[in-house]
C-alpha cells in the first residue's frame, strides 16, 4: 500500500498542474481554511440582509424621479442572492427619516463586520503577523472602502447589463452580459485581495487567485436558487424555514471557501509552496 501510494505520490510531483492543486489544498487544509470560511460565512450571512433592505430603501428615496433605474439596480443586487433576493425586493425601511438612517447605520455596521472577518481570514492565509494588522480604526476603514467597491461594482454591472441590451445584439448579447458580469467580479475580487490583506502585495501577485475566485462567485451566484432548493425541497412546511436559514449558510460557506481558495492559489504561487507529499503529516 505504501508503495502504491508512494507512485502516485512521485507522479503528482512530477506534474505541475497535479503538484499545484494539491499544494494550494494542502495549504488551505494547513491554514484551517474551513473555520475561517464558516466566520465569514456567519458574519457575511446576518450582514446581507440589513445590506440589501437599506439598498432598496436608499434607491427608493434617492431614485424616486427614475423608478426604472430603481428597479434595475435592485434586481441586479437581488438577483445574487436566492430566496431572500425575491423577499426583500418589495420590502423597504419605513418611517422617520431617523428611522432610515438607524437601518443604514445597523446595516453598514453589519457590512463592515463582515468585511473585518474577511481581513481577518485573508491576513491568517498571507500569515500576516499580528503586529502588522491594521488596528481597530484603520480595519473598519478598508472595510468602508471594500464595501464602496461593492457599491460601485453593482452599478457598473447594472449599467453593462441595460448598455447591452439596449443595442439589440441578436444572439451574443446574453454572452456579452456573461463576460461583462465575469469582469466586474474579477475586478471585485481583485480589489478584494489587495484592500483587504494587511501586505504589501502587487497587483501581479493577485491576479490568478482573483480569476478563481471571481469566477467561482459569479457561478454559484448563477447556481444559488437550485443548490439552496436542494436542502428544501424535502422540508415539510414546519421545518421549511430551517431548511432555508441552512441552505443559505451553505451557500455563504461555498462563496466563502472559493475566495478563500483563491488566496491560497495566490499565497502558494508566490511562495512556490509547491510540490508537496501527499505523504506527509502536515
Amino acid at each position: 500500500m505504501k508503495t502504491f501510494l508512494a507512485r502516485i505520490d512521485a507522479f503528482q510531483q512530477r506534474h505541475r498542474p497535479l503538484s499545484f492543486t494539491y499544494g494550494v489544498i494542502k495549504n488551505f487544509s494547513d491554514d484551517r481554511g474551513g473555520r475561517l470560511a464558516a466566520v465569514v460565512a456567519y458574519y457575511g450571512f446576518f450582514s446581507v440582509f440589513p445590506a440589501l433592505l437599506a439598498l432598496v430603501s436608499l434607491s427608493g428615496f434617492l431614485l424616486e424621479s427614475k423608478p426604472e433605474w430603481r428597479e434595475d439596480i435592485v434586481d441586479s443586487a437581488l438577483s445574487g442572492f436566492p430566496v431572500i433576493g425575491p423577499t426583500i425586493a418589495d420590502k423597504s425601511l419605513a418611517g422617520s427619516g431617523l428611522g432610515l438612517v438607524i437601518g443604514l447605520g445597523t446595516a453598514l455596521w453589519a457590512g463592515i463586520g463582515a468585511m473585518t472577518a474577511a481581513q481577518h481570514a485573508l491576513n491568517e492565509v498571507w500569515d500576516v503577523p499580528l503586529a502588522d494588522r491594521p488596528n481597530a480604526a484603520t480595519s473598519r476603514l478598508r472595510g468602508l472602502l471594500m464595501l464602496s467597491v461593492f457599491g460601485a461594482g453593482l452599478v457598473v454591472a447594472t449599467v453593462l447589463t441595460n448598455v447591452v441590451a439596449r443595442l439589440g445584439l441578436p444572439g451574443t448579447a446574453r454572452i456579452a452580459i456573461t463576460v461583462g458580469n465575469l469582469v466586474v467580479s474579477v475586478g471585485i475580487a481583485w480589489l478584494a485581495f489587495q484592500i483587504l490583506t494587511a501586505r504589501h502585495l502587487t497587483w501581479k501577485d493577485q491576479w490568478p487567485g482573483a480569476v478563481f475566485a471571481g469566477a467561482g462567485t459569479l457561478l454559484l451566484q448563477n447556481l444559488g436558487s437550485a443548490l439552496v432548493a436542494r436542502y428544501v425541497e424535502n422540508a415539510s412546511d414546519t421545518y421549511g424555514t430551517f431548511a432555508v436559514v441552512i441552505g443559505l449558510l451553505a451557500w455563504f460557506h461555498l462563496l466563502a471557501q472559493v475566495n478563500l481558495y483563491g488566496a491560497e492559489i495566490n499565497v502558494v504561487r508566490n511562495r512556490g509552496c509547491w510540490p508537496r507529499s501527499l505523504l506527509e503529516k502536515r
